[in-house]
């Protein structure tokens, strides 16, 4: 592990990480306890009951209590400990490594780009993933390896060295890195991480310039509205079943429930409709300026200016806040197909 310099950290960031240590070992509190404490009283009162009650030799009653072992170690430990509450683990351990080290701080280059798997923004340097509380906007440790305060692109950070806790980050002027981990004056960040994140390549972004989508982003339109297409059938199925077996007991509620599902249907028929239209047509309107989004149960809504447009929760994780940039929007469906960063003094 290579650094360009190092130093002691300041009573103040002492302080930060402290507090940030604190926080840390109630979640790692939290993570062994379902990880192993509930696990293993559940496993002690199992293997008991097994060996007082279950059939046969004493060998074949210890077997299977290893057996229920092994299988709530796969149901409860496995999944939690491969989880980022259970990576909130190893990452305590590590940073109370870094305190009773003194703090001592490195400075290492790294890049912010798009992580498909987390679907947020992430830090890395030469390919290992960094953590910190101070760049996500998300409470939990579970989710410090989450960077949405920074925008894409190269950094100077400043990092404990075995906990990999950031905590300033210099940008690095028109620079990203290369596969090797180097600078490089290539496609800026913040296009790239766009891209990355909706599935386009240069090809599409240059079609949407134009005022067109790409046959691929058609495609996926259409892909992304399945549920649309396969619900009003069903539904039309639901109601006609429904009005055989129930036709001499008709009630309020029965038509009540009818006269919903009718209007369900109507709306998901101008859904199709609608995308059907841009899938056939192939056109997007461009808005550009700072998005305003409001996340829902399923996807999010994004405003620019008095225009509404909808996405996919991950997609608008990747549209940062106070940030301006240029979104390509179907006409009729109002969803997104690609979006770019306008020219800011990162870009220029």
């Amino acid at each position: 592990m290579s650094s360009s310099s190092f130093r002691v950290a300041t009573p103040d960031e002492v302080a930060r990480l402290e507090t940030a240590r604190r926080s840390l070992a109630r979640s790692a509190a939290w993570a062994r306890g379902l990880a192993f404490y509930v696990p293993g009283g559940i496993g002690v009162v199992v293997s008991a009951s097994t060996l007082a009650n279950y059939p046969g030799d004493l060998p074949v009653r210890i077997l299977v209590g290893v057996l229920q072992l092994g299988a709530l170690g796969c149901v409860f430990t496995l999944p939690i400990l491969l989880s980022g509450t259970g990576r909130t683990l190893a990452i305590h351990r590590k940073l109370t490594r870094d305190a009773e080290a003194g703090f001592g701080i490195a400075r290492e280059v790294g890049e912010v780009s798009w992580g498909k798997r987390q679907r947020g923004y992430v830090a890395r340097v030469r390919g290992e993933r960094l953590v910190s509380p101070f760049f996500t906007e998300l409470v939990l440790p579970a989710f410090w390896d989450h960077f949405e305060r920074l925008a894409p692109g190269a950094y100077v950070f400043e990092l404990l060295p075995e906990s990999r806790v950031v905590l300033t980050a210099e940008p690095v002027e028109r620079a990203h890195l290369g596969p090797d981990g180097a600078l490089d004056s290539g496609e800026t960040s913040g296009r790239l991480a766009l891209r990355v994140a909706f599935g386009n390549s240069e090809e599409d972004a240059q079609v949407n310039r134009e005022g067109r989508a790409s046959v691929s982003q058609r495609r996926r339109l259409l892909l992304g509205h399945w549920w649309a297409f396969v619900a009003p059938p069903a539904l039309a199925v639901g109601l006609y079943v429904g009005a055989s077996e129930g036709r001499s007991a008709s009630t309020g509620g029965a038509a009540l429930g009818a006269m919903v599902a009718l209007a369900v249907i109507a709306f998901l028929v101008v859904v199709v409709a609608r995308v059907l239209w841009d899938v056939l047509e192939g056109r997007v309107d461009t808005v550009v300026g700072s998005v305003l989004i409001r996340h829902g149960k399923t996807d999010a809504t994004g405003t620019i200016g008095t225009t509404r447009f909808t996405l996919s929760l991950a997609k608008a994780r990747a549209l940062q806040r106070g940030r301006s940039y240029r979104v390509f929007v179907f006409r009729h469906s109002r969803a997104v197909a690609g979006a770019e960063p306008t020219l800011d003094r990162r870009e220029r």
